[in-house]
Order: structure tokens, then C-alpha cells, then sequence
């Protein structure tokens, strides 16, 4: 008899008789084609195992081989059984794992040599949920899918395995003494990159009693899904799950009310493709009919063409399809309003979650009007809506477009999206969102696939007890900590998001445009959250390091309400709906760095079990009306243990930071530098033009106009120059209603600078930076000064002396002596313009720190 291409191993514990059935149904096919058979005896205590696969091997010889072995276990007895079919037959093709309470039909080595000659590409075949003893036959849902794998296993360990990966070494986990050990399996094969074919013919029964291995793994299933998790961190880690649902086929269904065009929308950047018509339609009724065999792109999108713009955005269009995604986490329907333009240089989003009651007719509407009606209201202002494909499919029971549109929204929640955005919205007559889904109806159902009552042709075959291909956002959303994920290409590049609890033009605000510009150019891709502030500035350079720019509004992140810790206000936790919408976007990022948004500290612990590297990044304590310090740094002390580092803007507060508790091992010092980008030409030409002023002194205050600033105290300095070769100059604006607005005759006030060419504007006036401030950490301004060639003189405060070397590149003054030592130092500076030119030329070293910091930041991520 020549060597069978297929050997059967058949581990056996246990079940004794029942192991008499499945080596003889292994044994009994179809004439011309037969199976080989390892029967493994793990330690049964039951003698007559021994005996009878014994008398197997005496009455099959060279067809059934026996191994006997101390009890090790299910994974050990299969393995055994590898090493044992692979060293007897070495030119077998495959294996296929039978457990002894199962059985094969007559004609399962017939299609064993037919699956393996005509589909070369699959590396094993599994078949449907057949069972016996307790009568069951539930299909094995759509093609195989790593995702949905993610979830719950796809595979029955009863699957015909190709040798290459046997080859490759792969085995079963001999530590799952408890179960799930064959889906471990199957996801150590994916993440080798090897892909398994499903299989509808009928080959295999597997026996199904009440009390079995199976059901006690059941039971600890919570334990063996985290031993599962933590094995394959390749998957469940970061956005592993969402990036292979990418791999598997479109995300999204567009349909654009322009033309009516149907697109595919696929990978992380959304990239669009022509679907035909009849393609869809075929789609769509099929999955009518077999809902838990038919793979959808899980999403329907139908956009008007300002919507089209916003998601065409680089930056933008991503974070607006996470919104709409999001918004179906516990919605029925998501939409999109855009606003027409961007209001005081800002741009905003914001979501609400809208209840049937609040969009459905109320007790005055006419009588006659109807949900979809009412629907088509609600939606007219949007210029984007999303729904789940599943919730399409099921509306297709109807046979009219409008009995299609009312099953749809009767009873739908909606999420809308309120944005406005630095994207101009095209004008457009292109028909509504309502029009456009009505005329989309009438030509699906005008395919020939609409065949009435194609819905009753469903399988005979139950749905199985697995994830589904409709349940596939369900998984993705589970992924991502309950919220939606944010697409994102993985390009071998370092994934870093960047989070603010606003974004205007701060020091805090301008640091993280700065690093993320550096670590852009250090290799790393950079991303940036702003939670909290529902308005953001638009300029353009604070958005221009980032790849995508996200935003989350909700008054919960501005809540400072929680308990006190050492003195400092705590965050309240916002709710489990933002909690989620914070989180979702954040959880396939490699690192995460939070500056100042004090909600996130609630949900650093989840980030960081994701596997997202967590950094805490402060910069300053602040001192109270009453000599008490405070600040969010107490904050970063009160989750430390959340946090994989925690980064520090200068020395003077890393030390802080480790006299408070932190291990040294744990800080990482990002030392400030200048907060906006200044090319070297540029700066080099602002300090030789600098040179050759020989006019009055220019001093110069810049920043808020409030106590904290020592505004008044500059003004005090200013009353005392009168009479000096010295003008004094204001750039700012006051941020309180009773901070000093009106400044003395004869001292100009500029507004604020934001733009680049306005920020260069400012220093380019003045020779002197006077910062009599009160509190500090390591301000921006300073090193934006010395690299101008402006001399800073600076109250000693904070952190200011790593940034001055007093008397080289700056002067730093007593805070209690501002008035007196500050005149004293632009009195000298005033007369001795050798000193000034010196002073400003030594301080332009200050330009590199950003990009020291990029390597400090990268190695910690890497490390």
C-alpha cells in the first residue's frame, strides 16, 4: 500500500470505546484513497486503550502506528503525534487533528487529496460545526478572518493542517492544560502569516455531550482569554486587530449624492474604489439571505461633497471618520454637520447623542407626517451619515424604498457631529442624504438580485457560536477600549499621539509642536488629541508636525471637580461614553504622551495594558495666593503607576518630581526650547540685522497680561526708566477681565503674535525680553529670545536658570528685588552696546535642544 499523503492524529485519554469509533472512521473511506493514523495513549488509566489501539496497529500495519506516554496533556499528545506522522511517513502533505470522541465521514479522504490538489494557497481547511449526540449543525461563518479570530475561534482543532507549517515548528502550547489550546494555535499559524480556507461540505462530526473539556473551558473562560491575549501580543496589542481587519478586505461603503457613485473605501487612508452596482447589490442580498456566511465592509457612508473635502484632508479626514464611527457605539445612525466657515481663527467639533423622541414628530406635528419625513428633517443640515452594513441588510426585507428607509430610521438613535473646519465646503445641489439613500434604494432593488423572498433561502445550518462577519465593529470597537478606532499606516515608522487639553498658543501647546516636529524628522509619525477645549486655534504651523489632528469635546474633560491629592484638584472621571471616545483613538498608538489633559489620567492603566508606551509630560508647579504650591505635576504624582515614564521640562523639576516619590528610572528630562519653528538663515539674519541698531534701548514685555506675567511689575520698571534712552513696548493681551488692560502714555501696545512671520515680528523689535514673572517653569519665550538675539532678563523663578547663564546669555534677577536689579541690568545693557551684541550672540545655541529631545523621547518609546 503506498504511504497515506494524509495521517490522522488521534490523541486519546479517556475514551477508551469511543476511540474504537473515530480510528475505525478514520479507516473506513471510499475505495482509492485512505488515511494514515498515529493513535497517541496519553497515560489512560482505562487498560483496554492500550489494548485496542494496539490491536489497530496489528491489523493495519504500516497504516496505524501506536505511542504510549505518561499523561502530559492534550497539546503534548498532539505534538507527540506530529513529531511521530512526520518521522514515520516523511513525505506526508498533511495532518488532520481527530480528538477520540469524534468521528470522520466515509468520504473525508477523498476530499482531503482533492483540497490539497486544487487549493494550494490554503494553509489548512476547517470545517462547519457538525455535531452528534446532542444534535447540532451551525455553519463556520465567512472566509477566515484574523479579526474576528481576535474575538472567538473560527477553527475547530478537528482542521486538515498543510505540512509547511509543521515545518515552520509551530505546535501546540503544551501550558493550556485547561483548553482553548486550538485556538491558540491557529493565531501562533496567523501570526506567522499562514491563512486558513473554510470549509461547506460536510466531513466531520464532532461529538457534543452536556459535560466535556470544551465546556470546562468555558467556564474559565475569562482566565483563558487573558492567557490567550497576553501569547499573542502581536494581535491584541495596539491596533493589531484593526489592522488585520484592513488586511481582509474594504471598510466602508461610500455612496456620494452627486452622481450616486459607489465606491469601497479600504486600508488605513480610506483609499476609494469603484464598486459596480450589481456588485453590491449581489453583496448585500446574499448577505440578506446568509447574514453569518457573507464578509461586509462594515460600514455604509454617504457623503455630500463638503463632507468629501473634510475626509479628502490628510489631517483631518481620518479623525472625522473615527467621530462617525464612534457615534454608531451605542447609535443607530451617525451624522456629520459641517459649519461654512472657521469662526475667530478657531475650528471646533462636538458631538451629541440625539434620542428617537428628539428628531421622531411631536404631539403638533400633522398627522400626516412620517417617520421617514421626519428623519429627512433631522438630517437635512448634515452632509455626512454612516451606518452599520448589517442594519442596511436587514432594511433589504422590505420590497419599496420607502417601506426600505422607514424599517431603517423607526426608531434609530442618532449621534450627530457638529464641525467646523479649515477645509472650504464646496457649494453643492447635489440631493440630500435622505434623496440620496431613497434613490440608492430604488436601485438596489431594481437589480436582478432583489428576487422577492430571497430572504426565506437561508442555510440549514444554524449560526454558529462565534464572532460573525456583522459583529465585526463590535469587535473592532471592543479593540479599541470600547470606543473607535483611529486608522492609521503602519509604515515602520514610531506611532506617537500627542494629547492637550487645548490647543491655543501656550508654552505647553507650542512644546508638543515642537517635539512632534523633531521627532517627525528623527523618523517618527505624530498625531494630535486635543480633549477638552471644544475650540482650537487653526493656524497652520501648530498643526503642521502632526499626520492627523482628533478632537473631543465634552464638558466632562474640563472637570476639575475630583478629589484633592497633596493639595491639587483631581479630574472627575467623565463618563464611560467619553472615557471611551478618548481612549478609542488613542489605543493602537505606540506611545502616548499626555500633556495637561487631567481626564486622560483616568484612562492611562487601559492605554498602557494595550501595550501603548504611557508619558506623563510636566511642566510646571504653580504657587497658590497663599504660598502653596499646586499644579498639574501633583497630578502626574497621584497616577504615576500608570505611567511608563514621566517627563519633566527641566532639571529643576525631574528633581522636584524624585523628592516627591518618582524613580529616577522612571523620569525623563525634555528640556524646553524654543516653541516655534525659526529657520537658521532666518535667525542668523535677525541677530546681525540686531547689530547695527544704535537707536534707544527697546524693551520688550510679551505674553498674558496678568499677575502671573508680573505685568505690573514691568510697568514699575518702565516708571523708573523715565528719562533713559529706552522705550518699552507691550505684545499680548490681558486673559481675565481684571487683569491690567490700559497701559501707561507713551507705551505702545501689539497685539498678540501668532502667525510665524508675527512672532518673528515681535522679537525683531526689541533688544531686551523683560520677563519680571512671578511663577515659571522653563519658558519658551527665553530661548525663542536668544535665538533672535534678543538678551533675556528674567526674574529667577522656576526653572529659568537652566536656560540663562547669568551674565553670558542672559540675566536672571532677584523676584523679591525685580523693580531695583532689572533697571539696574537695562540701564548697563542700554550703555554698553559691546555687552548687548555679546550677550545676544552667545545665546543661539538653544535651537538644538528639540532635537535632543526627539532622541531622549524615541530611545524611551524603543526601550
Amino acid at each position: 500500500m503506498a504511504p497515506p499523503r494524509v495521517v490522522c492524529v488521534v490523541p486519546i485519554y479517556g475514551h477508551s470505546i469511543l476511540a474504537n469509533e473515530a480510528i475505525g472512521s478514520a479507516l473506513d473511506q471510499l475505495s482509492g484513497t485512505s488515511l494514515g493514523v498515529v493513535a497517541v495513549n496519553d497515560g489512560c488509566p482505562a487498560r483496554e486503550t492500550a489494548e485496542l489501539i494496539e490491536g489497530w496497529a496489528r491489523a493495519h500495519p504500516g497504516q496505524v502506528v501506536p505511542v504510549h506516554q505518561t499523561n502530559q496533556g492534550l497539546s503534548a499528545a498532539r505534538n507527540i503525534g506530529i513529531e511521530t506522522a512526520l518521522a514515520t511517513w516523511p513525505e506526508l502533505d498533511a495532518v488532520f487533528f481527530l480528538d477520540a470522541d469524534n468521528r470522520l465521514e466515509r468520504s473525508a479522504a477523498a476530499l482531503f487529496h482533492r483540497l490539497l490538489d486544487e487549493d494550494p494557497a490554503a494553509d489548512w481547511f476547517f470545517p462547519n460545526f457538525d455535531f452528534f449526540g446532542i444534535e447540532t449543525y451551525a455553519h463556520n461563518g465567512a472566509a477566515y478572518s484574523v479579526a474576528r479570530m481576535s474575538a472567538s475561534n473560527q477553527c475547530e482543532a478537528g482542521s486538515l493542517l498543510r505540512r509547511r507549517v509543521l515545518d515552520a515548528g509551530l505546535r501546540f502550547n503544551e501550558t493550556m492544560r485547561a483548553g482553548y489550546e486550538d485556538w491558540d494555535f491557529w493565531l501562533q499559524a496567523s501570526a506567522e502569516g499562514y491563512r486558513g480556507a473554510r470549509l461547506t461540505t460536510t466531513v466531520f462530526r464532532y461529538r457534543k455531550r452536556p459535560e466535556s473539556m470544551l465546556s470546562g473551558s468555558h467556564a474559565g473562560d475569562t482566565t483563558l482569554r487573558e492567557q490567550i491575549s497576553s501569547q499573542h501580543r502581536w494581535l491584541y496589542a495596539r491596533d493589531g486587530i484593526l489592522q488585520a481587519a484592513l488586511e481582509e478586505g474594504p471598510f466602508a461603503i461610500r455612496i456620494a449624492t452627486e452622481d450616486g457613485r459607489i465606491e469601497t473605501l479600504s486600508g488605513p487612508t480610506l483609499a476609494p474604489t469603484t464598486a459596480p452596482l450589481d456588485t453590491l447589490a449581489e453583496t448585500l442580498f446574499a448577505a440578506l439571505a446568509q447574514r453569518e456566511r457573507v464578509r461586509l465592509p462594515p460600514f455604509v457612508l454617504i457623503t455630500r461633497p463638503p463632507a468629501e473635502a473634510v475626509l479628502g484632508d490628510a489631517r483631518l479626514g481620518r479623525g472625522v471618520f473615527c467621530h462617525l464611527q464612534e457615534g454608531l457605539v451605542g447609535a443607530d445612525i451617525s451624522l456629520l454637520r459641517l459649519g461654512r466657515e472657521v469662526q475667530d481663527g478657531n475650528y471646533w467639533f462636538e458631538n451629541t447623542r440625539r434620542w428617537p423622541a428628539e428628531w421622531m414628530p411631536d404631539a403638533h406635528a400633522p398627522e400626516d407626517t412620517s417617520v421617514l419625513d421626519a428623519f429627512a428633517t433631522a438630517i437635512r443640515p448634515a452632509e455626512a451619515l454612516m451606518i452599520r452594513t448589517d442594519r442596511l441588510v436587514a432594511a433589504l426585507a422590505e420590497r419599496s424604498a420607502s417601506g426600505l428607509l422607514t424599517r431603517l430610521v423607526s426608531g434609530a438613535r442618532l449621534t450627530i457631529l457638529h464641525a467646523s473646519l479649515p477645509v472650504p465646503p464646496p457649494a453643492s445641489d447635489a440631493p440630500g442624504l435622505a434623496e440620496q439613500l431613497t434613490l440608492t434604494a430604488d436601485r438596489l432593488l431594481a437589480t436582478r438580485f432583489a428576487t422577492p423572498g430571497r430572504e426565506a433561502y437561508r442555510p440549514w445550518r444554524w449560526p454558529a457560536e462565534i464572532t460573525g462577519p456583522t459583529k465585526l465593529p463590535d469587535v473592532l470597537s471592543r479593540s479599541a477600549l470600547n470606543g473607535a478606532p483611529l486608522l492609521l499606516p503602519r509604515r515602520g515608522r514610531p506611532q506617537i499621539g500627542f494629547v492637550l487639553p487645548i490647543l491655543k498658543f501656550g508654552g505647553v501647546e507650542k512644546c508638543a509642536v515642537a517635539l512632534a516636529a523633531a521627532a517627525r524628522t528623527a523618523g517618527a509619525d505624530c498625531h494630535l488629541f486635543v480633549y477638552g477645549n471644544q475650540n482650537a486655534a487653526a493656524t497652520p504651523w501648530l498643526h503642521e508636525p502632526f499626520e492627523t489632528v482628533h478632537f473631543v469635546a465634552h464638558k466632562s474633560l474640563r472637570d476639575w471637580s475630583g478629589p484633592r491629592y497633596i493639595g491639587t484638584n483631581l479630574a472627575s472621571r467623565p463618563p464611560e461614553e467619553v472615557m471611551n471616545r478618548i481612549l478609542g483613538p488613542l489605543s493602537g498608538l505606540d506611545a502616548v504622551l499626555n500633556s495637561g489633559c487631567a481626564a486622560l489620567h483616568h484612562g492611562v492603566g487601559a492605554l498602557r495594558r494595550k501595550g501603548v508606551r504611557t508619558i506623563a509630560w510636566e511642566h510646571l508647579v504653580e504657587t497658590g495666593v497663599f504660598g502653596r504650591d499646586y499644579g498639574t505635576p501633583y497630578l502626574a504624582l497621584a497616577y504615576e503607576g500608570g505611567y511608563d515614564r514621566i517627563a519633566a521640562c527641566s532639571d529643576t523639576l525631574a528633581t522636584w518630581l524624585a523628592a516627591h516619590g518618582v524613580p529616577r528610572t522612571k523620569l525623563l528630562t525634555l528640556r524646553n526650547g524654543p516653541g516655534f519653528p525659526m529657520a537658521a538663515p532666518a535667525a542668523a539674519e535677525a541677530r546681525a540685522v540686531r547689530r547695527d541698531h544704535d537707536g534707544p534701548l527697546r524693551v520688550g514685555f510679551l505674553g498674558r497680561m496678568d499677575s502671573q506675567k508680573g505685568l505690573d511689575r514691568f510697568l514699575a520698571v518702565a516708571d523708573a526708566a523715565r528719562g533713559l534712552p529706552v522705550s518699552f513696548s507691550v505684545t499680548g493681551k490681558p486673559v481675565l477681565e481684571d487683569e491690567v488692560t490700559h497701559l501707561p502714555e507713551g507705551m505702545t501696545l501689539f497685539p498678540p503674535a501668532y502667525e510665524l512671520d508675527e512672532l518673528m515680528a515681535a522679537f525683531a523689535r526689541i533688544d531686551v525680553l523683560a520677563m519680571p514673572s512671578r511663577d515659571e517653569g522653563l519658558p519658551l519665550t527665553i530661548m525663542e529670545a536668544q535665538r533672535a538675539g534678543v538678551v533675556p532678563v528674567v526674574s529667577r523663578v522656576g526653572a529659568v536658570h537652566e536656560a540663562i547663564e547669568d551674565g553670558r546669555t542672559g540675566f536672571t534677577v532677584d523676584p523679591d528685588n525685580v523693580t531695583a536689579e532689572m533697571l539696574a541690568r537695562i540701564r548697563e545693557l542700554s550703555s554698553d552696546r559691546a555687552m548687548l551684541t555679546r550677550i545676544a550672540e552667545a545665546g543661539s545655541e538653544a535651537e538644538t535642544r528639540w532635537s535632543e529631545n526627539a532622541r531622549l523621547l524615541l530611545e524611551a518609546i524603543e526601550g
